[in-house]
Formats: C-alpha cells, structure tokens, sequence
C-alpha cells in the first residue's frame, strides 16, 4: 500500500537546502500532484503552519513533516535523504538526516 504514495522521483539524494523552508519547497517540487486552489508556495506555508503548532522533528535524524487537505489529490509521500543532515528544532537536537513529507489528501483518491 505504501509503494502507492511513492515513487522513484519522489526521492531526494544528499539534498542542499539552506534552511527547513527551502528543503520543503525542493521537496514539494518533486511532487506529481495536479492543484486547484494550491501552489507549490502555499502547500509549504501549510506544512510550516502545522509544523508551528507541533514540530515534526521527532530525533534520531528524523523528521515527519505533514499536511492534510481536500486541494490534495493524489496523496504523496516524498523523502529528502542528507548523512550530514540539517538542523530543525527536534527534540534529540541533533541534525535532522531524512525527512518524510506527507502530502495527504481528505478525499479518497
């Protein structure tokens, strides 16, 4: 069931990113996903808004960012995978080396 929300370009090897908003807006580009009202800007300011309510850094190098919407169709999952990692605000405060973002969809897809 997995292998449904994933695919080959939805992974991304030894990312660059400056900061956590710019790895979200690399990862969100690799998304294969058809909008209405959603853009690849917006989506990213959706996962920042839920990551400011429960920040998704869950340590041990691993990070679970999400969103939920009813804009979203098809449900994805894309990875960002970096050994040196990236500071987020985790709880283990130690770099953040894989992140799984959810791009979830309310509806059936």
């Amino acid at each position: 069931m997995i292998l449904e929300y994933l695919s080959e370009n939805r992974v991304i090897i030894d990312y660059q990113a400056v900061d956590y908003q710019h790895l979200l807006e690399q990862m969100v580009m690799h998304s294969t996903m058809s909008y209405k009202k959603l853009n690849n800007r917006s989506l990213v300011d959706l996962v920042l808004e839920r990551d400011s309510l429960m920040p998704t850094a869950l340590g041990k190098g691993v990070a679970l960012p999400r969103v939920i919407d009813d804009e979203i169709k098809p449900s994805e999952i894309i990875i960002a995978i970096n050994p040196k990692g990236m500071t987020i605000d985790s709880m283990d405060r130690k770099p953040v080396k894989i992140v799984f973002l959810f791009l979830l969809s309310t509806k059936d897809n």
